[in-house]
């Protein structure tokens, strides 16, 4: 399978490198690498599920708040609210997408043991990727919120 587009060249060579020394510890056996990959996807899958319940608890703590705010607000803590709405918006639904996973793409039956690994990889880049996007912005939309609550209240 060749490199994927979304990945550099260096980050293909070091998760190669990564797993060929992963693979020596387990006693190169194709179970045990097989079962590494899986384990390091549902890591994945435990951080997303998080920060979607991050997701969910600040956005119950931003409408609890919000009410507060009513109609005195400033027009520039208003472009924040909205920017932070939109960045909470585009992590939730980052982490929704990246909690989807087409098993019949990564189908046990590859034409070989390299060619699924390389499937693998290729998924476990592309979803740590897409969580860590989903993160900066989760984080980017609760400084924003929280700069706006913080002036709303003691300025």
């Amino acid at each position: 399978m060749p490199k994927p587009t979304y990945i550099t060249e260096a980050k293909w060579n070091e998760e190669h490198n990564h797993l060929i020394g992963k693979g020596s510890a387990l006693g190169n056996q194709k179970a045990n690498i097989h079962d590494y990959l899986y384990c390091r996807l549902n890591i994945i899958d435990g951080k997303v599920g998080s920060l979607l319940t991050a997701n969910g608890i600040f956005l119950a703590a931003a409408g609890v708040v919000g009410t507060s705010f009513k109609d005195n607000i400033e027009p520039s803590n208003l472009c924040l609210l909205k920017t932070s709405a939109t960045l909470w918006f585009i992590s939730t639904i980052i982490c929704l997408l990246v909690s989807c996973l087409k098993w019949e793409y990564l189908d046990a039956k590859a034409s070989n043991n390299n060619a699924y690994v390389d499937k693998i990889i290729s998924v476990t880049v592309r979803r740590t990727n897409s969580y860590n996007i989903a993160l900066i912005s989760m984080f980017l939309s609760f400084l924003m919120f929280s700069y706006v609550a913080l002036s709303h209240f003691y300025i």
